[in-house]
């Protein structure tokens, strides 16, 4: 897109970079594998999880998103492999969030 960019003139800076992904999170790795079978149930339908999901522990999650931060997404639509339950809501929100300084 950069390239792209300074082939027309235009400031790659002033255009926000989102993606929309889906998160599979679990505090642990028994509560990971629970979670991404209810993913499977509930979003597998049109979500290629094993290839376009995050998922993980909150470590590995915000291991992952860094990695898109760092190729220039500012903006994430997120859709939780189990509708946002509120437990996976608070563990992102206490765990994930705060480590990637998003608004």
């Amino acid at each position: 897109m950069a390239a792209h960019c300074e082939a027309i003139g235009r400031d790659s800076s002033e255009i926000v970079v989102s993606e929309q992904i889906a998160v599979i999170l679990g505090k642990d790795e028994a509560s990971l594998r629970a979670k991404r079978e209810l993913a499977e149930r509930m979003i597998g339908g049109f979500v290629d999880i094993p290839n376009m999901a995050v998922c993980g522990t909150p470590a590995a999650v915000v291991d992952q998103l860094a990695v898109k931060m760092s190729r220039g997404v500012r903006d994430f639509a997120i859709l939780f492999g189990d509708f946002g339950a509120p437990d996976t809501l608070e563990l992102f929100a206490s765990r994930v969030r705060p480590e990637l300084r998003l608004p």
